[in-house]
């Protein structure tokens, strides 16, 4: 879903439909005007069918091994709603500026809500039926995603982080958190 960019990249996404239309079962590019993070997200939110959900900004970059190692997580630990990793600092010519990780750990409602954990947004993987049990994504915020964890970990379930770096996050400028 491209909400709204003005940079050329529905012209670019176009040029690649045919091959996404090839290489997955399921394939669909959407645009129209901004309409805001949480409300692109709830709109994809109602197109998901499968057991999981792993959103990452245009941007960034997902590493080979994240979706696997994720998977293999959550199908062994049935108890978490959600898994993160480490993430690697990028700049605009993709060369790493830092790496971000820490070591394993879970986090409940109380870190949470007390601003007591690390977790990067790029590499962010849910099951679907708990995201769209909490209802999906508050448009209300500007930040979406401290909401949901909450929400996610209210009931006494909790989010993990693996020691493992999962993505490469691109910082500049313009990233959604610099600009609150």
């Amino acid at each position: 879903i491209d909400d709204g960019s003005k940079d050329g990249s529905v012209e670019k996404i176009q040029e690649m439909i045919p091959a996404c239309q090839e290489r997955f079962v399921r394939f669909e590019f959407r645009y129209r005007p901004n309409k805001g993070l949480s409300e692109t997200l709830n709109e994809a939110l109602e197109w998901c069918d499968g057991l999981y959900l792993s959103p990452i900004a245009s941007d960034d970059q997902m590493l080979k091994q994240k979706i696997q190692l994720q998977v293999n997580f959550l199908e062994k630990n049935l108890n978490y709603s959600a898994v993160f990793g480490g993430i690697n600092q990028i700049d605009d010519h993709n060369k790493i500026v830092r790496t971000l990780t820490r070591k394993k750990e879970k986090y409940s409602f109380k870190q949470i809500a007390e601003l007591d954990y690390f977790l990067q947004a790029p590499t962010q993987f849910f099951k679907l039926s708990d995201i769209k049990m909490i209802g999906g994504y508050n448009s209300k915020f500007r930040i979406e995603d401290w909401y949901s964890y909450l929400l996610l970990t209210k009931d006494g379930r909790d989010i993990y982080i693996m020691e493992e770096v999962l993505c490469n996050y691109r910082r500049h400028g313009n990233n959604s958190s610099k600009k609150i």
